[in-house]
């Protein structure tokens, strides 16, 4: 009886088979021992494989949007074997802090993970890599993430809610994690900031070629010529011009950046004004000795002027009928200039801004 016949050896197959099956702790504790007697043995350690002096990889954070809301996953690695973690799980605490000295605490007790184990169709539990800790939203920062596992020396049913005793082995802090937590409202300023940016550079080319065609034509008769130029594409550039200026203004002072295109813009807008000024000057003093109908042309110019300085709102907000008047906009200021905001008389038209119309909606006199 004290050899293993073909029979008994079908025996053992069979009952390795079954291990394997439905107890891989055991099966894997005598592949184990197996290995050890090759190798001539291996240190004594607690009950089945699980290395419990090992570090636990960091925790595995991924985010995503839930109602618009940046939501943040936090999930600890199981330890190897699963079967073994599973059944000897107590408790996954995830310890959190960020550059701003916020600091965040999620524990997840056996219950809870029990509770989440899903079964096949076999009726046997998936036992899943990763354990959900928390789904959360965080502050914008860089957040140092920790996991720190309690185990029950002995292990139990993987679906039972309760350990097999009440020791605790505390494992090592998980490796450390850094998650960087952007700012949305941030990110997005700078993004605008950006835009912004890029626009004064392209208006900028645009107007230093207006500026660069006036100096090259700088005669009265010249001027006189190509007024109609100024009330299309010149008044539309520098009007342009000072709108992407005034905006970018606003994003640096949202935003505390600053922006070498916003001085130099600033001072190509303001050497073309008085280099409009002085062709208009011009034109002026040929206009007064024409017809009386050049004092609408004048009029014209008066606005456009006024479209192209830094604050149109508050001439709009201000303006009496006498200045109209005095402007050429006689003998009926408010007609000549509701011609010029509503019908856009003459070939070219005015670009006027959206706040001068809400501006003008509210003058009872105008």
């Amino acid at each position: 009886f004290s050899k293993i016949g073909p029979d008994d050896r079908t025996l053992e197959i069979a009952h390795m088979a079954w291990n394997k099956k439905h107890r891989p702790d055991v099966a894997e504790q005598a592949t184990k021992s197996q290995r050890d007697k090759k190798k001539g043995g291996a240190p004594l350690a607690l009950e089945g494989v699980l290395d419990l002096s090992q570090i636990p990889r960091g925790v595995m954070v991924t985010n995503y949007k839930r109602n618009n809301n940046d939501i943040v996953k936090i999930a600890v690695y199981a330890l190897q074997p699963k079967y073994e973690f599973y059944s000897k799980i107590r408790s996954i605490r995830v310890e959190m802090k960020s550059t701003m000295n916020e600091r965040r605490s999620f524990l997840l007790k056996r219950k809870e993970i029990v509770a989440k184990i899903q079964l096949d169709g076999h009726r046997q539990p998936i036992l899943e890599p990763l354990v959900t800790v928390a789904e959360t939203s965080l502050n914008p920062g860089l957040w140092e993430i920790v996991a720190c596992i309690q185990l029950d020396p002995m292990g139990t049913d993987i679906l039972n809610p309760n350990n097999a005793s009440g020791e605790t082995v505390e494992m090592k802090p998980s490796a450390l994690m850094m998650f960087d937590v952007a700012d949305q409202a941030r990110e997005k300023l700078v993004n605008h900031f950006e835009t912004a940016e890029g626009r004064c550079t392209q208006v900028y080319a645009e107007l230093s070629s207006v500026v660069h065609k006036l100096r090259s034509n700088s005669s009265a008769q010249n001027n006189s010529v190509s007024v109609l130029e100024r009330y299309g594409t010149y008044h539309n550039v520098l009007v342009r011009a000072r709108q992407k200026y005034n905006h970018l203004g606003m994003m640096m002072e949202q935003t505390g950046l600053k922006s070498d295109i916003y001085s130099r813009l600033g001072d190509l807008l303001h050497e073309s004004r008085q280099m409009f000024s002085e062709m208009q000057n011009s034109v002026n003093s040929i206009a007064r000795k024409k017809e009386n109908k050049c004092d609408a042309k004048r009029f014209k110019a008066y606005v456009a002027t006024v479209l192209e300085s830094n604050d149109p709102s508050t001439w709009m907000k201000n303006v009496s009928k006498a200045e109209l008047c005095r402007n050429g906009g006689s003998p009926d200021p408010i007609n000549r200039l509701y011609q010029l905001f509503i019908e856009g008389k003459g070939k070219y038209t005015l670009l006027f801004d959206s706040e001068m119309y809400k501006v003008a909606a509210i003058r009872d006199d105008l």
